[in-house]
């Protein structure tokens, strides 16, 4: 059987429970402590709350409760007599105890229905009942209290509770938060940034190391620490709003530690940003914002801005941008963006590097307040391919003339967007008549440059004519990365593609 304690309950709960009702036990005085020989005794109280938790009545025949009597320090008290009870609900329900006072083994409480036959219990209803006026035991200890339910048409059920007897005098209460003001400490409800505070409380715990300091922190998560000093404990600088617990660890003669805690909380002025996902009108972070989920914002302003998940702002303003989800904005403005996921803006402003590894789609203007470079790399294609543009690009068709001298020569090259013909060079040689002994020709170089949108085809076709063929190029020009396999950079094609114009030339038949 397991059992768990809530913080500041001084029981143990059984987590095993099989019962088709649900348990609470509340005592007091909370916690118990002995009862002191030759002293006025410390009498205790065990209220019990009995619930329906389901969403139908429930026919109860009877609710057993058995505690442990004795001298020895897993017994609750000494004897049963003068032990009172009562129930809240005395027209329904009889709550009795033995009929004569145990002083050695179990005691057992019954609930039973005052008509004789299965209560039915309504949905979400309670009933409570109390047995008190018992005096607690001379030496510390813990207690088992075992519950056993009867239900129409269910097997037994059961759960059970550990009350725990601690020595006398004890006490925890007290927590403060304060700042040092000379050789005084004075209460606080908020502190600047940068700043500590000191945390006083109460207790008669005297082992410093039974406590245990929880303290909340926005970067590194809820923090641990055990306070040199008995009853103080200075945190370190605090950069947000801080909740810091106090919690008290002792244990009872032969049973289980049981838990006691405090809290309270630290605003902090002009925080330190950081938080999973922020809906906010307008967000102004004077130092970094560090959002490991999404962010919303109607407007957003930082020195530097961090977000883990997706960005949805209005306008983005931050020297510096790093997002590693997907960010949709009308409009951002960083000194460097570094955007891991897709980026669907009105406008971008970038005074120096944007880096965007997912696809960008911005339907206002682009700014960069430094050099631009989207033409990494070009790729020769050849004549009468088909070729498939995975990213915007040009296609740049030329056509030169030939060599020989006294040659016709008259070559047309195309350009095909997705099967139709856009535009057209011609080149070769031109003659004609000098109006004298004979004619004369010229060489006459051309070339296209054909626009491609990101998923089209492209063709570059040739028709030849004349006597010889002149020499034909054919260049694609990516704005991006392309998968077309590249050739090099664009100064080395600019020059093979000068070299293949060559310049007009005069000849005479």
């Amino acid at each position: 059987m397991t059992h768990q304690s809530k913080p500041n309950s001084w029981v143990f709960q059984d987590s095993d429970s099989t019962t088709q009702l649900s348990y609470a036990l509340q005592i007091n005085p909370a916690p118990f402590t002995v009862s002191i020989p030759d002293m006025p005794p410390v009498t205790g109280s065990l209220e019990f709350v009995i619930t329906n938790p389901t969403n139908d009545p429930v026919q109860v025949t009877s609710v057993t409760f058995t505690l442990t009597i004795g001298s020895d320090s897993d017994c609750i008290t000494q004897s049963t007599g003068g032990v009172l009870t009562s129930v809240n609900d005395p027209v329904n329900w009889t709550f009795t105890g033995p009929p004569s006072p145990i002083t050695n083994g179990s005691a057992t409480y019954r609930l039973s229905p005052a008509a004789g036959t299965p209560y039915s219990l309504p949905a979400g209803a309670s009933v409570v009942v109390q047995i008190f006026g018992f005096q607690t035991m001379p030496v510390p200890g813990n207690s088992t209290l075992d519950i056993k339910e009867l239900i129409v048409s269910l097997p037994p059920a059961y759960c059970s509770f550990i009350v725990s007897t601690f020595p006398t005098g004890f006490y925890f209460n007290g927590l403060a938060a304060s700042v040092a003001n000379g050789s005084t400490l004075t209460p606080i409800a908020q502190v600047n940034t940068g700043s500590t505070v000191t945390l006083t409380w109460n207790s008669s715990v005297v082992d410093s190391d039974a406590f245990t300091i929880y303290y909340s922190n926005a970067v590194n998560g809820q923090q641990t620490e055990h306070p040199a000093d008995i009853g103080e404990w200075t945190s370190p600088a605090l950069s947000s709003d801080t909740v810091f617990t106090v919690a008290v660890t002792i244990s009872a003669q032969g049973g289980q530690p049981l838990t006691a805690s405090m809290s309270t909380a630290v605003s902090v002025q002009n925080p330190s940003l950081v938080a999973a996902g922020i809906t906010t009108g307008t967000a102004t972070v004077t130092g970094a914002a560090s959002i490991g989920g999404t962010l919303t914002a109607h407007a957003m302003t930082a020195t530097a801005a961090t977000v883990n998940g997706t960005v949805a702002a209005d306008a983005l303003s931050a020297n510096s941008a790093s997002i590693s989800g997907q960010l949709n904005t009308s409009g951002l403005s960083a000194s460097t963006a570094t955007i891991t996921g897709n980026t669907n803006a009105q406008n971008v402003s970038a005074g120096g590097t944007l880096t965007v590894a997912g696809v960008s789609t911005f339907n206002g203007e682009a700014v960069a307040g430094s050099t631009v470079s989207m033409m990494q790399s070009w790729a020769a294609i050849s004549m009468e391919h088909t070729y498939t543009a995975d990213t915007d690009g040009f296609v740049v068709g030329v056509v030169g003339y030939p060599t020989q001298s006294y040659t016709l020569c008259g070559t047309q090259i195309g350009g095909y967007l997705n099967g139709s013909c856009m535009m057209v060079a011609t080149g070769g040689n031109l003659v004609f008549s000098n109006g004298q002994s004979g004619f004369n020709s010229w060489g006459s170089p051309n070339c296209l440059t054909m626009p491609v949108p990101k998923g089209s085809t492209f063709m570059l076709h040739v028709v030849n004519g004349g006597d010889i063929d002149a020499p034909t190029y054919g260049y694609w020009i990516p704005l991006g990365k392309s998968g077309i396999t590249t050739a090099g950079d664009i100064s080395s094609m600019l020059s093979k593609f000068i070299a293949a114009q060559g310049k007009a030339q005069p000849m005479k038949l």
